[in-house]
């Protein structure tokens, strides 16, 4: 478990925010705001325990958006057969979805990863460097092993695309090797998907959603070369420049408008606090062996704090159901929350394909 404050004066940072003048301001616009206002923010300026008090954050702060994304998605599932929520955030956006449209037939909690994906769709040096080049922050040896499984001897640090040319010299005695197991990977994860996923004959369906939080929609990029077909992908926030392959369709709640936009965004600056809260059981999805079996990367225990957030946001939209936001209300108490709770409590999360840290805080 990780360690957290275990203790906050009541209402010390209720002073120090806004926070009371926003949720004032819906109150009479937005008839659910008092309920909201009442469970959840004053509830947890008198409350004591930390973990109750997480509960309650994450009821008022977190849920509401969560909830207009997932009461969103449940407008257009019938267009879908199956919708795909990505692991390891769609463990719970999963949860969420059947909680709210009690349709548990189409949903399916698909196992997925950028390294994974990323790794089975290698057919040459080009596919390498692209995989290299993406974000990253931290020693070349763990972008090396995290991404493509190399393990090499070498401290430095690195910061990518910029020093891609020097992570591909380490890398050009393994080219090959990589190549030739990328190869039996794309055979073993295509097997599985199809054995897995699909309904008839071992074909997918035509009719299939992506769901995830987001970011640079990475994996629906490479599952859409993996299977050699276009999806469509639904998430809460895009960058204003994803990836994507051919006529595949990308769409976000609150998606980046531009570059400008991409500094100011609140759910997109707080991404690394959603993925906190909609944590899985078992660690990354490193690939498929010969035998169909799931290989994962170690995983650490859920943090009793991110339980006990999930459990908030169940509360909402068990208390919450059917009801229609008339304003954007969800995104005001997103982003005058996200920085108190990132205060209030010590978060970390698992983040070896960007920084290469076995757990990078949530600043």
């Amino acid at each position: 478990m990780i360690p957290i404050k275990e203790k906050c004066k009541k209402g010390e940072l209720l002073k120090k925010t806004n926070t009371l003048k926003v949720f004032k301001r819906y109150i009479k616009k937005e008839p659910l705001t008092k309920k909201i206002l009442q469970e959840g923010w004053l509830k947890a300026q008198r409350e004591e325990d930390i973990y109750k008090r997480a509960r309650l954050y994450a009821y008022t702060g977190l849920a509401p958006l969560l909830y207009v994304y997932i009461q969103r998605l449940s407008q257009i599932k019938n267009r879908y057969s199956q919708i795909w929520f990505l692991s390891r955030e769609g463990y719970i956006l999963k949860t969420l979805y059947e909680l709210y449209t009690k349709d548990p037939k189409r949903a399916k909690y698909f196992l997925a990863s950028r390294r994974a994906v990323s790794f089975a769709c290698i057919e040459n040096r080009q596919d390498i460097k692209n995989i290299l080049s993406q974000n990253y922050n931290g020693k070349l040896k763990n972008i090396l092993y995290s991404r493509l499984g190399i393990t090499i001897d070498d401290e430095s640090y690195v910061s990518m695309p910029r020093d891609i040319e020097k992570a591909m010299a380490k890398t050009e005695p393994f080219i090959n090797d990589i190549i030739e197991k990328a190869k039996e990977q794309r055979e073993n994860y295509r097997s599985y998907i199809f054995k897995n996923y699909s309904f008839k004959n071992h074909s997918l369906e035509k009719n299939i959603l992506i769901c995830d939080v987001g970011y640079n929609a990475t994996i629906q990029y490479y599952l859409s070369r993996l299977l050699k077909r276009e999806f469509e992908g639904f998430y809460i926030c895009l960058t204003n420049k994803p990836l994507k392959q051919g006529k595949s369709k990308l769409s976000s709640l609150y998606g980046v408008l531009n570059d400008y936009d991409l500094q100011k965004n609140a759910v997109f600056q707080n991404q690394l606090l959603l993925e906190y809260l909609l944590q899985a059981p078992a660690g990354q999805l490193i690939g498929i062996d010969k035998g169909g079996k799931e290989i994962f990367a170690p995983s650490q225990d859920i943090p009793m704090v991110a339980k006990a957030m999930a459990e908030g946001v169940k509360d909402f939209f068990k208390d919450c159901k059917n009801y229609t936001f008339k304003t954007d209300f969800p995104l005001a108490a997103f982003t005058a929350l996200a920085p108190i709770i990132k205060k209030e409590f010590r978060l970390e999360i698992e983040d070896n394909y960007c920084s290469g840290e076995e757990r990078k805080k949530i600043l």
